[in-house]
């Protein structure tokens, strides 16, 4: 079969720099022709020092790397109705203004490792259907069952029976995308509707009707593997294709599943991170700017979740 070019699209601001890394360098890493990957960085604020890290780090045995700015505007309103306070989550609902010359790509998130090649991903999308993804494990997989997004949903046939579908791994039409303006209606439903679930409640709506299941393997999401499965990823019991890291702690955070981590530490050490290992001092600082984002971004939630009174309902 003639090889041919693979889109892979990470985006991040500059305190996810090293995750995002390893999470595309594990795509380059298990293809078959890694001079076929094609990735798109869509860089919601990377430092000068973080860029040229990831550009080295990916410009790797031919693949090639893009790093491109991301130029479309996030509302207020919608940062402070997400559960993730960042402009780089809504980052995969704009991928095809930043990859303009490709039909299909395959999104990944920063807290995901490929374990297989993800060219296989691209080609289980079928006609007609504008994005594929594994089912959320927060649910029982049906939008019609979430109260808050059904009001939301469009009238085109089959919306009110489509699966809900996680946004960690996503193969995407984009093709379709641009011709019927999908995007746009993502930026429509951004501004006007705060959204809990931010891209992941987006992607759902919008594209209800046309949304396909993905096997549950190309986006194992860790939160779901019981102790027994979770330190042995390769076993029959758990064909992990992808790892999506959704529990707590990350492999980067202190104190991880030593071996849920492993093949993060691989790909970190296919970097110019290599040998990067999380201590307290290395963590100190990526919290406090979190906290300070969080600062800018959510203060009436956090006031809601810690003043006196008010609500401390987890997510």
């Amino acid at each position: 079969m003639t090889s041919r070019e693979v889109h892979v699209v990470v985006a991040s601001d500059d305190i996810f720099s090293m995750p995002l890394t390893a999470a595309a360098r594990s795509a380059v890493l298990r293809s078959a022709d890694p001079s076929m990957v094609r990735v798109t960085v869509i860089d919601c604020g990377i430092s000068a020092r973080n860029r040229d890290r990831i550009s080295r780090s990916l410009t790797v045995d031919g693949a090639r790397v893009r790093i491109v700015p991301f130029t479309h505007h996030v509302p207020d309103s919608a940062l402070q109705g997400g559960v993730i306070p960042s402009v780089a989550t809504f980052a995969r609902l704009f991928t095809a203004d930043y990859v303009p010359g490709a039909d299909r790509a395959v999104y990944l998130d920063s807290d995901t490792i490929a374990l297989t090649d993800v060219a296989a991903l691209v080609d289980l999308l079928e006609p007609g259907m504008l994005v594929a993804g594994v089912v959320d494990g927060q649910g029982d997989g049906q939008v019609r069952n979430i109260e808050r997004l059904v009001p939301l949903l469009p009238s085109t046939p089959g919306a009110i029976d489509s699966p809900y579908i996680n946004a960690g791994v996503l193969v995407m039409d984009l093709a379709a995308w641009r011709s019927e303006r999908i995007t746009e209606r993502f930026g429509e439903l951004v501004a006007t509707t705060p959204l809990r679930f931010a891209d992941q409640d987006a992607i759902n709506v919008v594209c209800a009707g046309r949304v396909q299941t993905l096997p549950t393997g190309w986006n194992t999401q860790t939160h779901l593997l019981t102790s027994t499965t979770r330190s042995v990823l390769d076993g029959p019991e758990v064909d992990a294709r992808i790892v999506h890291y959704t529990s707590r702690p990350k492999p980067w955070h202190l104190h991880g599943d030593v071996g849920l981590a492993e093949p993060w530490f691989d790909a970190v050490d296919h970097t110019v991170w290599s040998g990067w290992r999380p201590t307290q001092r290395r963590l100190l600082v990526p919290k406090l700017r979190r906290g300070w984002r969080m600062v800018r971004t959510r203060p009436g939630q956090l006031l809601a979740k810690y003043w006196p009174g008010g609500s401390r309902s987890g997510h």
